[in-house]
């Protein structure tokens, strides 16, 4: 418009037209548009107001939510600690677990080791009964025992005052007789002579055992038997041909040593035969264990050994036969033979170094009635397994039917064993399947004792091997040892043998011993009771 209206053209109003015409288009519209900004500016402020009340709103929910954060950041810190807090304690329960389970696993095996010893207090416990009533058992035997010790030492003042009375009727007859013949008392010297030594020697006894039943009895006969010696020598006469008078066994003789006794005595007249067809097996362990304290005890009293010293060798032979209780419950006879192998000596302080086996011997040598009902006792227990018929199957029998036993010999025995001589053992015979254990013990009786060496070979009839009639009736091997390796065959006291051989040495040591050679008879029952008694063996 300002370009035509400066060049003058015409048209100007035109455009001015059209210019007033966009004005009035241009103020419509701005008034328009201000309607429309107004309305909005009202709705505007309308929606201010809405969102400075949002904004109030957001800004409180902001407060608060900040608010809650702090909180959540201070409880989540809670929670970590809680967390730290809650591992540790987890740590320690770990931990606390491991020692709970080595508890529970040492808990465990003390359960097991009171299992363990309950076991054992119930093993023990039922031990203790046993024993108790084993104790009670004793008790009972040995108020038996002293019951029947009571009855038999009044049965014993009775038989004594009867024997004196005998005695004394014979001594006045003899004396009789001796005044009236004289010369025939003369000639049996010898024998009085044995008499007066016999009773001199039951005097000596009586009186250093302070026997006051029978001292002045023996005291009388021991005058009597001077009396009668004095008579006898008056006629002075050479002694005659009379057998010597009976005379008490060396009782202090050592390994099988017998004393002059066996030259007069036999088995049918000995005291162990009256005894022994009496007495029977012990049954019971205090029956068995009474008769080995009463042979002890007769011992000790015989060699006047200290009681203490009897005392303390039963009671460790009781505790060596305890350690096998079983047999002392159930197999007596076992017990028994036990027994007799025990390697204890009596005492080495004393000197008498004597085995039960050599205090058994030497009382059956002996023969004194004294104890004798015991001896029979224990010697039946012994005897149950070497004389008890059993089948062929459960007899040892010695490789060709001969077995050995060892010792020595005195030289003024050698006499009595000449061939074809016939006799019975007074005691045991112990021998063995070992010719080297023979010879050890013959080393022994050499070496230790100074006696002549002797090995004895013992035949049995080979054809016992197989054939029951053939095999010796009174000898078994000892199956229930304290000694195992001896392989001891034992025969049974007063058993019977014949001299086939023997072989004297002239210098008898372990490397020249004397031989004899023997056969074991196959029955004892079968041979005669009147049989000379070995003096040594």
């Amino acid at each position: 418009c300002n370009e035509a209206r400066v060049g003058n053209d015409p048209s100007h109003l035109d455009h001015e037209v059209l210019v007033a015409d966009l004005r009035v288009q241009c103020i419509a519209a701005g008034r328009d548009r201000s309607r429309r900004v107004g309305a909005l500016l009202q709705t505007g402020a309308e929606g201010a107001d809405a969102m400075r009340g949002w904004l109030d709103a957001a800004q409180q929910e902001a407060a608060k939510a900040g608010a809650s954060e702090l909180q959540c950041r201070q409880e989540a810190a809670g929670c970590v600690l809680g967390i730290e807090e809650a591992d540790g304690r987890l740590v320690c329960a770990q931990n606390r677990i491991v020692q709970l389970e080595a508890m529970l696993k040492a808990a465990r095996e003390e359960v097991a080791a009171c299992n363990q010893n309950k076991l054992q207090l119930e093993e023990r416990k039922e031990m203790f009964e046993k024993q108790e009533e084993v104790y009670g058992r004793l008790q009972r035997g040995c108020r038996a025992a002293a019951a029947r010790a009571e009855q038999a030492m009044q049965e014993r003042n009775d038989l004594n005052a009867v024997l004196c009375e005998m005695l004394q009727r014979a001594a006045a007859e003899a004396e009789d007789e001796a005044h009236a013949q004289g010369r025939h008392f003369a000639a049996q010297l010898p024998q009085l002579q044995g008499h007066v030594d016999y009773w001199a020697q039951l005097k000596a006894r009586a009186q250093q055992h302070g026997d006051p039943i029978n001292g002045p009895m023996l005291s009388a006969m021991h005058q009597k038997c001077l009396d009668l010696l004095s008579v006898a020598e008056k006629h002075q006469v050479p002694p005659g041909g009379g057998s010597p008078g009976p005379c008490v066994p060396d009782s202090a003789s050592s390994g099988g040593q017998s004393g002059s006794a066996e030259a007069l005595r036999t088995l049918s007249t000995s005291e162990f035969r009256k005894a022994y067809d009496q007495a029977k097996a012990p049954e019971f362990q205090h029956q068995l264990m009474e008769a080995v304290y009463e042979v002890v005890a007769a011992y000790c009293k015989t060699h006047d050994i200290n009681y203490s010293y009897c005392k303390e060798f039963f009671q460790r032979l009781q505790n060596e036969a305890f350690r096998v209780k079983d047999e002392l419950l159930t197999e007596v006879p076992a017990a028994a033979q036990r027994l007799w192998t025990s390697p204890l000596p009596l005492s080495s302080m004393i000197g008498h170094e004597k085995e039960l086996c050599n205090i058994i011997n030497e009382a059956i040598r002996a023969d004194a009635p004294g104890g004798m009902r015991h001896l029979a006792t224990l010697v039946r227990g012994i005897n149950t397994l070497c004389v008890i018929r059993r089948p062929s199957g459960a007899v040892n029998f010695p490789s060709n039917g001969i077995c050995w036993r060892g010792g020595g010999l005195p030289a003024e025995h050698q006499t009595f064993y000449v061939p074809g001589k016939v006799y019975r053992v007074p005691g045991f015979l112990a021998t063995s399947f070992s010719e080297d254990k023979a010879e050890e013990f013959l080393y022994r009786a050499h070496v230790l004792a100074g006696h002549p060496a002797i090995k004895w070979v013992v035949h049995l009839d080979a054809r016992g091997a197989t054939q029951h009639k053939y095999r010796c009736r009174h000898v078994d091997l000892v199956r229930h040892s304290n000694t195992p390796g001896e392989e001891e065959f034992l025969f049974a006291p007063y058993s019977v043998f014949t001299v086939k051989e023997a072989q004297w040495s002239p210098h008898a040591t372990d490397d020249t011993p004397h031989v004899v050679h023997l056969e074991a008879a196959i029955d004892n029952n079968k041979e005669s009771m009147e049989l000379p008694l070995a003096p040594w063996y």
